[in-house]
């Protein structure tokens, strides 16, 4: 019985790849070494014999699955044993066609497999997942690394009215079902799809994620540097859209970004935040993000942000305070807050990436999710610019109600597709519409999308009744573009998920498959999208070593030549002497007290990490009075002013930091440029040239001084052209003049600071309207103004 067991293990387990039963010998009875050795040779020729069966199933497993049959034992026809494991068992009293009881009794046909699944019970048996009704072609996988799509385009059709849709709302009975939801795809798709996702509902879990991953052939892309998968999947939207999201262009191609204009973006109902960190990695900080979504668990997790600068990201939630996009008054507010932080604009772009469990109703994920849909697609309407792009996960789009919202957004903006991205797993139903160019006329649109949403609010989560269309189904088949378009995504993503959903299948049920693709096609999609090979990783440099990359490696010998260099004061009029052009020098006003907080240098290391240099210690010391942020890398001189808004009783005093010049902007040197553009480019990044406070009417400081910086670098002149009343460069060397900026007559950052004046406001220097002081002669402004006013007339 021993050996028959045996025998039938090594048979049995080349047809059946889901068994893990260890095959190692279970007699250990028999000590003898003769019968050792005889039982060595057994196994070696049952091995051999289970050969043939094996390749047989491998080749039946590719075939139609009306002709697939696991092969069966017919003892007449198939010798089942060896020459030598027959004469073993004759010898115990074993007679073909009999069973091996005393009289011949007991079963014929070996001894089947242990076939228990994980931890289900004993004898469930599970529709559709039997060996026998495995079926998976290969052949039928479509795998592009650049995923096709087709653009549906609505901008040559008129804008609708108020009138015209006032009619369309349709209420009826709530459906709690898509099973007969064919109008806007294949029926047999459907079927196959909601069959499909059935099955699954009843595979053990870990085993079902184990085969999930190893069969889809993108799965190995995972998070890359970023905090989760979602910030590759919108890295892959966005290169496969030819950077239609971080370098937004108008449908004529030109730039929609203004000279010297952040990008403005805002991620909605997506918590974590991935879609924002994938942004402000590509952006750094020339991109402003408005994150909404909901307070708690499923909050953006800011710290996590390791690749892209959070610094520049603002959660809002609403004036509810809870992030909740069903909220009309929280709609409402965030399209306020919107518009104050874009300069009446809205942003660029809109992402939205909403989700939440359906578990044990993932056939009705469409219906469960459809004020999702809507309130996302709302949102878009109200904050996104003209000319601007909004991105949505959807998952089913089989409803009429979901079709309506569709052909409304196709109404909204001039161009939108439905893409299925390589990112998003081929067996679920997750897809994404993309809209490009949103039109000037849709607010008759978003106001009957709000209103909508309005009604929605009256049917509870157990109402009988809910909003089934929004759009008349007449209107969506009368537009023969948009129905054609909506069918044919349907039945090929869907088509797609099938193969897949058995590709899973196959996969569940032989452990041993892989997908020998996975390792390619993972550096093949991070060399398209540009996303370099590495781990994800924290920094944590210490501000030395910052320091040090960001000057390249100067840094010992910059902290001599810059950071430590005296300020030079313009105390007496002798001092003026430098001031040969006056076309050279820009003047900053001054703040601070030079004898309690003089301007210095500031090192950022990433929110509020940010260190000044002390240069009585020689140190960088963290800074915890300032409540500001800056991103890391940014290397600046500044310096901290008290400000006062109001007056009397009524005034208020606030403590803001003035940046006079910079190095590093993030990752960005703008050392090299010259002054007036290091400026523009500080007002690009912050609106202002102070950080951490939106300036009103009426705020003020108290100036302590001038600072004068010369940005023109020697020997070159920058003079004024009295016949054209234009300023001009002039090497008095080379005898070269020009009216343009060239970079060789730029002073650096560092020549900038070396040679930089500071004209203190002590007493005697007339700013309170004394005369000039003979006992100690101090700066007088009219022999500043003098000094200016001649030089000029040079």
């Amino acid at each position: 019985l021993a050996l028959r067991k045996k025998m039938t293990k090594n048979n049995k387990s080349k047809f059946n790849a889901s068994t893990t039963e260890d095959d190692s010998d279970d007699d250990d009875d028999d000590d003898d070494e003769v019968e050792h050795g005889k039982r060595q040779r057994l196994d070696s020729e049952l091995s051999e014999a289970s050969t043939a069966p094996s390749r047989k199933m491998s080749t039946q497993s590719e075939s139609s699955e009306d002709n697939f049959r696991p092969p069966s034992y017919k003892p007449a026809d198939t010798k089942l044993y060896s020459d030598v494991a027959e004469k073993l068992m004759q010898k115990m009293g074993y007679k073909e066609g009999k069973g091996l009881g005393k009289r011949g009794q007991g079963i014929v046909e070996p001894i089947q497999a242990f076939k228990q699944e994980g931890k289900r019970g004993l004898g469930l048996k599970i529709p559709y997942l039997d060996v026998e009704t495995y079926k998976w072609d290969s052949k039928e996988e479509v795998i592009e690394p650049e995923e096709s799509y087709t653009w549906l385009r609505g901008a040559d059709l008129p804008s609708l009215s108020d009138s015209e849709m006032e009619s369309w709302m349709e209420e009826g009975e709530k459906k709690l079902s898509i099973d007969n939801e064919s109008k806007f795809c294949s029926p047999n798709l459907l079927k196959n799809v909601l069959q499909c996702k059935t099955v699954f509902d009843e595979m053990d879990g870990d085993k079902f994620f184990r085969a999930r991953n190893r069969s889809n052939p993108f799965e190995l892309i995972k998070n890359g540097p970023f905090l989760n998968r979602a910030a590759m999947k919108m890295a892959n939207m966005d290169k496969r859209f030819e950077c239609m999201f971080t370098n937004p262009v108008r449908e004529n191609k030109s730039s929609l970004l203004g000279a010297d204009q952040l990008l403005y973006f805002a991620d909605v109902c997506a918590g974590p935040g991935g879609f924002s960190e994938y942004v402000l990695y590509r952006k750094q900080w020339r991109a402003k993000g408005i994150g909404f979504t909901l307070t708690g668990s499923h909050d953006f997790k800011l710290d996590d942000f390791f690749s892209g600068p959070s610094e520049t990201f603002e959660p809002y939630y609403g004036v509810k305070e809870n992030g909740d996009v069903y909220d009309p008054e929280n709609i409402l507010s965030l399209h306020q807050f919107v518009l104050k932080s874009t300069k009446g604009q809205g942003v660029h772009f809109m992402m939205a990436d909403g989700g939440f469990s359906v578990e044990g109703q993932e056939n009705i994920q469409e219906i469960l999710s459809k004020r999702l849909y809507l309130c996302q697609f709302l949102v878009s309407l109200f904050i996104v610019r003209t000319d601007g792009h909004f991105v949505c996960k959807v998952f089913d789009m089989f409803t009429q109600f979901s079709a309506g919202l569709l052909y409304l957004l196709y109404r909204s903006y001039r161009q939108v597709t439905i893409f299925k991205p390589n990112t998003s797993r081929p067996a679920n139903s997750e897809r994404y519409i993309i809209c490009k160019w949103k039109r000037p006329d849709c607010n008759a649109i978003r106001d009957y999308m709000f209103k909508l949403n309005k009604r929605l609010d009256h049917y509870s989560a157990t109402s009988k009744r809910d909003i089934v269309s929004c759009v008349p189904f007449s209107i969506l088949t009368s537009d023969e573009q948009f129905f054609d378009y909506l069918v044919t995504s349907n039945n090929i993503i869907a088509e797609r998920q099938v193969v897949n959903l058995a590709k899973v299948k196959a996969f569940y049920i032989d452990p041993s498959l892989t997908e020998p693709q996975q390792a390619s096609l993972k550096e093949e999609c991070y060399r398209l999208w540009e996303i370099p090979l590495t781990a994800r990783k924290s920094s944590h440099q210490r501000p030395e070593e910052l320091f040090s990359s960001i000057t390249g490696n100067q840094g010992n010998r910059w902290i001599d030549d810059v950071v430590s260099h005296e300020d030079q004061l313009l105390h007496r009029p002798s001092d003026l002497g430098v001031m040969n052009y006056v076309c050279d020098w820009h003047y900053v006003v001054m703040g601070s007290a030079p004898d309690k907080s003089p301007p210095a240098f500031y090192l950022g290391l990433g929110k509020h990490a940010i260190y000044r240099y002390r240069k009585d210690t020689h140190k960088w010391t963290i800074d915890t009075s300032l409540n500001i942020q800056l991103s890391p890398g940014t290397l600046l001189y500044g310096e901290t002013v008290e400000e006062f808004k109001g007056q009397g009783a009524a005034q208020v005093k606030l403590k803001t930091f003035h940046i006079i010049d910079a190095f590093a902007l993030g990752d960005r040197d703008i050392s090299r440029m010259h002054y007036t553009m290091r400026i523009k480019v500080i007002k690009m990044k912050n609106g202002s040239t102070k950080l951490g406070l939106d300036m009103g009417d009426g705020q003020f400081s108290e100036a302590t001084g001038l600072i004068f910086i010369k940005a023109t670098k020697d020997p070159w002149i920058r003079s004024l052209s009295r016949s054209h009343n234009k300023k001009y460069f002039n090497n008095p060397t080379t005898k070269v003049s020009t009216y343009d900026l060239v970079p060789e007559a730029c002073a650096s950052f560092t020549e900038c600071m070396k040679n930089r004046r500071l004209w203190t406001w002590e007493f005697g220097c007339g700013m309170k309207g004394e005369d000039p002081a003979s006992e100690t002669p101090v700066l007088h402004k009219r022999q500043l103004c003098s000094v200016i006013h001649e030089k000029n007339k040079k």
